[in-house]
Order: C-alpha cells, then structure tokens, then sequence
C-alpha cells in the first residue's frame, strides 16, 4: 500500500485530499493542530475504504521543527514508507501591505514556506528511497496580485521557486516535485483569513466566484483529483510543473462582467 502525507489535513482542502487519496487505496498520514478534527478526517477516510490503522494522526504545530520531525518519524514507524508528500497548511495574513508589519510577514513565511522546508528536506530521503514524489499546494495568487493578500501571494511565489529548484535537484534521484495552483476553493479558508464570516461565506464566495470566466469557485474535492493525478503515473513524466486551477480566473474577469460594466 502506498503512503501519502498530508499536511493541513483537518478541514477544507487538505480533508478532501487525504479521503480522495484513501479512496484510491493510499494509507494516509495527516497532521494538524487540532486533533478532534483531525478524528473526523481519519473516520472519513476510513468510510472511504482503508482500514483504520492505515491511518496515522499527529497533532502539532508545523512550524515547530519537533512537529515535522513527529510526522515524519509516525509515519515511517507505522506506515513504513512515504511515496507522496502533499504541502498543504497555509496561512493567509490579510491586509495592506502598507500598514502590515514586519511580525506579519515572518507569521506568514514561517507557514506557508519555512515549514513547508522543514518537513520536506526530512521526507526527502524516503521518497528517493521510494522514488516518490512531492505536491506543493501553491495559489493562482503567485501570478497575480490579489488586493490585501500581498504576503499571501509572496510567499507563493516563493513557494513556485522552490518547487521548481526542488525538481531539478531531485530529478536525477527519480523524485518529481510539482505544485497546484488553485484560484477560489469552497472551504473555509476564507472565514480563517477574516474575508469572509461563517453567516455571509454563501454570499462572499458567490461574488468571489462571478470574477471567475467558469462562474463559480472550485469544490475541494475537484482540487483533490488534480493534486492525485500529479502524484500518479499518469504524470510520470512531469516535473516542476505549477498547474493552475483557477475556472480561468488568470484569463481576466468574466465577460459578463466587463458588459455589465460597460453598461453601467
């Protein structure tokens, strides 16, 4: 049985990627800060099909090197090996660049790329030894600017840089590093981030979504199978590729809304 981790993996995105990868048979290793949630991923990726002790929890804070060293070390010792590690846990820090202080920008690069380096330089070696590989989740955000987000979308920049420069060093070991780069997901991400409340996410998404040429945002799960196909065989041959999933939001606005505005 094969071995993804996944990082994140109590709500929203990271959930729906850890049950879709059970689903497909893969023994799952996840992590977050809360445990109770945590629970509820595992007993959904059991009702999807793998038994319960291919299922390894460990609850920490990511950007404590103790807490990757934990994940890492759990799911070899339980699960034997490590085929795809899924980056996940992200953070955004919302608001103006202009008043944003120095202890925001270290809060948003210590998640969303400093522990993003801790975990992976040690999960490196077993996906050589597996020759496995490694999907970052990154943003249609590192290729555009995104008003308030900008420490958001830097830090995925970064993050591209570094799936590409991972790719080429590991390419020669057989280990591909790819990133997915989605535009607007259906979870909760927003409430966290303080865009949007749990009583008016409907209606913000549903704004967020007209901007988007497909009309709408994507589900979690429609992200999940990409990042899988990028683990799989059916992109063996593929590298330090960044695959946006954005409805086409990079396109431009939807037409709709440039012939409304022309109207007005």
């Amino acid at each position: 049985m094969k071995v993804a981790v996944v990082t994140g993996a109590s709500t929203g995105l990271g959930k729906a990627i850890a049950v879709y990868f059970a689903s497909k048979g893969f023994a799952v290793s996840i992590t977050a800060r809360s445990g109770d949630a945590l629970q509820k991923t595992k007993a959904e990726c059991v009702a999807a099909g793998i038994k319960e002790n291919a299922v390894v929890i460990t609850v920490g804070d990511l950007t404590q090197a103790s807490t990757a060293e934990a994940v890492i070390k759990n799911t070899v010792d339980k699960l034997g090996s490590i085929d795809v590690l899924i980056n996940n846990a992200g953070y955004l820090q919302f608001g103006a660049l202009s008043t944003a202080t120095v202890e925001d920008f270290d809060k948003q690069f210590n998640l969303n790329v400093r522990s993003l380096h801790q975990i992976t330089r040690l999960a490196i070696p077993h996906l050589i030894a597996s020759k496995g590989n490694i999907v970052n989740v990154s943003s249609a955000g590192s290729m555009m600017p995104v008003p308030g987000c900008a420490f958001y979308c830097m830090s995925k920049v970064a993050l591209d840089m570094y799936t590409k420069s991972l790719a080429l060093e590991l390419a020669q070991k057989g280990v591909r590093v790819n990133s997915i780069n989605p535009g607007l997901v259906m979870t909760d991400f927003s409430v966290a981030a303080g865009l949007a409340t749990q009583e008016n996410k409907a209606e913000r998404y549903d704004q967020l979504a007209a901007t988007n040429p497909l009309g709408r945002a994507a589900t979690p799960e429609e992200i999940a199978k990409t990042i899988y196909f990028l683990a799989s065989s059916s992109s063996a041959f593929t590298t330090g590729t960044l695959m946006v999933s954005d409805g086409g939001r990079l396109l431009g606005s939807a037409p709709a809304l440039w012939n409304q505005a022309k109207k007005d």
